[in-house]
């Protein structure tokens, strides 16, 4: 299925929303330090693309400038998303401004127990289609989408993703392998399938410090 384009190094794009709107759902357990529990989440992510081999490079989009100092300093590229506020315009118009014949995937910055193995296993499976995506735990949503070039990512995030990536011609990835990179975090109960997976270093601290109910 794979070819020699399994091989090339791959450009990510982490789209990270400002950590004061992001994950309202957990308000209720986190209160004020909501915020720190979003970065965390971003911090992860990226560390998980920045240790996978097949990562040549790693973009971070972000309107907040504490995010793009954050990440700056854990070795990301940080650009400002700027007036852009629509999720996939963002992304196209990021990837409109780099070389767009280098292969290229979307990595959504909420996965907190994402690996870097897991990461190569659907970059890999990815080298074998023009589009690929993988959807999240429900199958609703999408939390990667990769593509041959940039210029064919097609991003069509927002509610029923998976549905619209897949009618827009992706291959759809899913498989055992792939379940940290399947598991982003909006919820209580997310973070704790997040935990059994295995959190990293950054939210694994937070939610000790914080003495999360039900997560270790």
């Amino acid at each position: 299925m794979t070819n020699g384009f399994a091989a090339l190094h791959w450009h990510l794009v982490v789209p990270v929303k400002e950590p004061w709107r992001a994950k309202s759902r957990l308000a209720h357990e986190l209160g004020e330090r909501r915020p720190e529990l979003a970065l965390a989440f971003a911090r992860d992510t990226v560390q998980a693309a920045l240790a996978a081999e097949a990562v040549a490079s790693v973009t971070v989009v972000t309107g907040d400038e504490r995010v793009a100092k954050v990440l700056t300093g854990d070795g990301a590229r940080v650009i400002d998303e700027g007036a852009v506020a629509e999720l996939n315009r963002v992304i196209i118009s990021v990837v409109g401004s780099k070389p767009v014949r280098r292969p290229t995937a979307v990595l959504l910055g909420d996965l907190p127990a994402l690996t870097s193995s897991a990461l190569e296993h659907a970059l890999a499976l990815a080298a074998g289609y023009d589009r690929a995506f993988v959807p999240d735990a429900a199958g609703v949503g999408t939390t990667f989408l990769a593509a041959r070039t940039g210029a064919s990512l097609r991003p069509r995030f927002g509610t029923g993703s998976a549905a619209a990536h897949a009618r827009d011609g992706a291959q759809r990835l899913v498989g055992k392998e792939l379940s940290s990179l399947r598991c982003d975090v909006d919820s209580l109960a997310d973070l704790i399938e997040a935990a059994e997976l295995g959190l990293g270093r950054f939210t694994g601290a937070l939610v000790r410090e914080a003495g999360l109910v039900g997560l270790r």
